[in-house]
């Protein structure tokens, strides 16, 4: 599944901050590739053609007894875990990197995850970091979690992308007229 994400905010240039990336992958790599290779490993279908009913339903059953045991192993909830936890870490460094210069911030994020079948899911949240801020990743971490898991949108690629937008911010950004930074970001599903 892929999203897209959109930042803003203050500069001192007066030239506006704008970021857009489209296409990005929220970190289910692992399900397309399971997919992938499912589609691609279903003989039964050419077995029925090629040697008749009883092979192809022979492979019919093998094919759904493989598809059952490696639907979501544990190898493959590991990896990705490791994979979230990268992300975090990248999250976190760059947000500290961030604060380091452009304090205070008000930082607000908003996400939305379009379903097909029922209404859009996310949220949004705010967050005021000031130059006493002693943990500002888990004060982040903590209110961002809930929104991304309730858009399935709490993967690598998701947590990552937000923290690339952070030094993208800090090498224009500046004070606004509120002597305030300013960050939106933005992320659609």
């Amino acid at each position: 599944m892929s999203f897209q994400i959109f930042a803003s905010g203050s500069t001192e240039s007066g030239r506006p901050f704008h970021v857009r990336r489209s296409g990005l992958d929220i970190g289910d790599v692992y399900e397309a590739a399971d997919a992938l290779s499912q589609i691609n490993g279903v003989p039964a279908a050419g077995r029925v053609w090629r040697e008749g009913v009883r092979a192809g339903a022979r492979a019919l059953a093998i094919d759904q007894v493989q598809q059952r045991a490696s639907r979501t192993s544990a190898h493959q909830r590991g990896v990705e875990e490791q994979g979230r936890q990268i992300g975090v870490h990248n999250l976190a460094t760059n947000l500290v990197i961030l604060l380091a210069r452009c304090v205070p911030l008000n930082l607000m994020i908003s996400v939305r995850h379009a379903s097909t079948f029922g209404p859009p899911t996310g949220g949004n949240a705010s967050y005021y970091f000031a130059s006493s801020e002693i943990n500002a990743a888990a004060r982040l971490l903590t209110g961002l979690n809930p929104i991304l898991t309730q858009a399935e949108m709490n993967g690598f690629g998701v947590l990552n992308a937000i923290a690339e937008i952070f030094p993208s911010y800090n090498r224009v950004a500046g004070q606004g007229a509120d002597r305030q930074y300013r960050l939106l970001i933005q992320i659609d599903g």
